[in-house]
């Protein structure tokens, strides 16, 4: 009478491992985007100063601001 039962719980048991597994795929995807998000700024302003001290541009106060 309730054979049926079994099954159906293997059926719900795999489709929520996919579920889970894709939740917590779009968490880590979330948290990669909020910290480059938040970082990138600093690593611009990184680079901006890297590549103005090798091209030897000479770094004035004006640069710097416009550059952060």
């Amino acid at each position: 009478m309730y054979s049926w039962e079994i099954a159906f719980r293997r059926i719900i048991q795999s489709l929520r491992e996919k579920e889970i597994f894709n939740y917590k795929r779009l968490a880590f995807g979330r948290c990669l985007l909020r910290a480059l998000g938040n970082s990138i700024g600093y690593w611009a302003a990184f680079i901006m100063f890297v590549v103005s001290y090798y091209a030897q541009t000479g770094l004035t106060l004006v640069k710097i601001f416009s550059i952060l």
